[in-house]
């Protein structure tokens, strides 16, 4: 009778392979999810203490503190001894005592398996019983108080003397200069010594227009809003550079990049045909870093092309692209004048500082604190309702405490490092991280987030201010658009 062969567990080389390929991306998998999972976990296992079940608990627990009391006392008073016979004598008290201490712990641990294993067939829960040392004294400071690196380090980039001799060359050459605003704070990218200056050169015919721009980032009723409001100083004209669409754009179809830059086009050339001018009119734009003044120009250029073509000047998401002068000729009657950015600062301060870094003005720097930009933004999005709430459903996490300005933008750090997986050594979020993803997700456009004007008084709107607006507008021929 033939006798039956065991099946072999033979494999072949690529089977084994396959298994061993499939094994690996499961983990891969489940450490890339691990990393997005905004719940924090401790890699270090968690004690598990004394369960409830556990009879004579409390007897247990004041005779454990009084062994680990005593011995302290025991351990203290050899090392003093050793310490007035041989100083050589400290580290075999020290091994001694660790010992000690270990089969201490040991023993507490096999109490512990004991217990949990009686409270599996009781169904009762455990207790966590922490050590008098993990009371919270070591954790680190989410956010740093101390702002003079970060201030030192970029008050020499907000000096405006670096560039006060191109910008004194745009204002003497140009006749017509244009203020390009951010639509979403018009009057936190505007400087009132920037139209003195421009209002006290030695030519008189000089002209002012501010130039709002990246309109595309507001409501239609927040533009209108501005637009008013910066009329009573100036004459403003809207327009959009970009021809991007980004989810949290507004569509105005009134408003498209074509038809906002052929109207600034237009206004340009009759005010260059009323003036008889027998050489091409000059036009200097003007305005804070990464506003749009390079775009406005390109749209200019391109405004009869093709849209996507790029224009002749450079552009970037980062301040300080432009860092001469650049000329740019559109026709015979017209050339602009490109200039790089000029930041004013209202106050030297720390709050001044954060507004100008998510205004995007500011280069960004390899040591730079971010830390702080939170505050700013929550700053920002509590003066307008749903604002917040977009935010968060933005980033996808849990609704922020309201206990207060400081604690919400730490909360906000916090779940956003826990989020995106910026955490330090030891599960820590990082904060400095999530503030830099913050502050690039705001000036980028990805959170939405727009101011609006204050009431007009009667001493904005003067009479001789209105008709001087007037007059200006009427050489330009706004009123028309």
């Amino acid at each position: 009778m033939v006798s039956l062969k065991k099946k072999s567990k033979r494999r072949t080389t690529r089977l084994r392979n396959k298994i061993e390929k499939q094994a690996a991306s499961a983990k891969r998998k489940e450490r890339k999810l691990a990393k997005k999972n905004p719940q924090w976990k401790s890699r270090i296992p968690k004690d598990p203490g004394i369960p409830n079940s556990f009879p004579f608990k409390e007897e247990l627990l004041a005779q454990i503190e009084d062994q680990k009391r005593i011995k302290e006392e025991e351990r203290m008073l050899r090392k003093q001894a050793a310490k007035e016979n041989n100083g050589d004598g400290d580290m075999a008290i020290e091994d001694a005592a660790m010992n000690e201490e270990g089969e201490q712990e040991s023993m507490m641990e096999r109490l512990a398996k004991v217990a949990q294993a009686n409270d599996a067939e009781d169904g009762s829960g455990d207790m966590v019983v922490m050590d008098e040392d993990d009371d919270g004294a070591d954790v680190p400071q989410l956010v740093s108080n101390d702002a003079d690196t970060r201030m030192d380090g970029s008050r020499k980039d907000l000096s405006r003397k670096a560039f006060d001799k191109e910008f004194k060359k745009v204002i003497q050459m140009a006749d017509v200069i244009l203020y390009v605003l951010d639509a979403r704070d018009p009057e936190g990218t505007r400087s009132r010594d920037v139209e003195r200056q421009v209002l006290m050169s030695v030519n008189e015919d000089k002209r002012l227009i501010f130039v709002v721009n990246k309109i595309d980032l507001v409501p239609l009723d927040v533009l209108n809003k501005w637009l008013k409001y910066l009329r009573t100083f100036f004459p403003a004209i809207p327009l959009r550079s970009s021809s991007s669409n980004l989810p949290n754009t507004f569509n105005h179809k009134s408003l498209t990049v074509s038809s906002t830059s052929s109207n600034l086009f237009k206004s340009l050339k009759a005010y260059a045909a009323k003036k008889k001018l027998k050489s091409s009119l000059t036009v200097g734009v003007i305005g804070y870093p990464n506003v749009g003044k390079s775009s406005v120009i390109n749209a200019l250029v391109t405004r009869s092309i093709n849209l996507r073509q790029s224009g002749p000047c450079p552009t970037g998401n980062v301040a300080g692209v432009t860092t001469s002068l650049r000329e740019v000729k559109l026709d015979n009657k017209l050339r602009l004048i490109d200039c790089p950015g000029i930041v004013f600062p209202n106050e030297q301060g720390k709050e001044d500082f954060e507004r100008l870094m998510l205004l995007n003005a500011v280069p960004d720097k390899a040591n730079m604190d971010y830390s702080g930009v939170a505050s700013a933004v929550v700053r920002y999005l509590n003066k307008l309702p749903g604002l917040l709430e977009k935010m968060i459903e933005y980033y996808g996490i849990p609704p922020l405490m309201n206990t207060g300005e400081d604690a919400m933008a730490t909360d906000l750090l916090v779940n956003i490092a826990r989020k995106r997986g910026r955490l330090s050594r030891g599960g820590i979020p990082n904060i400095n991280a999530a503030g830099k993803i913050l502050a690039t997700d705001w000036c980028s456009g990805r959170i939405q987030w727009w101011t609006e004007p204050e009431a007009i008084t009667t001493s904005v709107s003067a009479n001789d201010e209105k008709e001087v607006v007037s007059a200006w507008a009427e050489e330009f021929d706004l009123n028309n658009f």
